[in-house]
């Protein structure tokens, strides 16, 4: 897993993130996911497995 980086600590997750992680903690696959917060599947997979902030709201 990356590190968080300094530009990170500054940077917000946007609305779509948000609610992607809404949706993921209901257990929700990530082709829902993408369709519930307008994105593409793989902007999701992205998210989970390449995004420190973003891992670090879903943990």
């Amino acid at each position: 897993m990356s590190e968080t980086t300094k530009s990170d600590k500054i940077r917000q997750l946007s609305q779509e993130q948000m609610n992607a992680i809404e949706h993921l903690l209901q257990g929700k696959s990530d082709r829902a996911v993408s369709e519930a917060a307008g994105v593409s599947r793989q902007t999701v997979w992205e998210w989970r497995n390449r995004d420190p902030l973003f891992i670090a709201e879903l943990n």
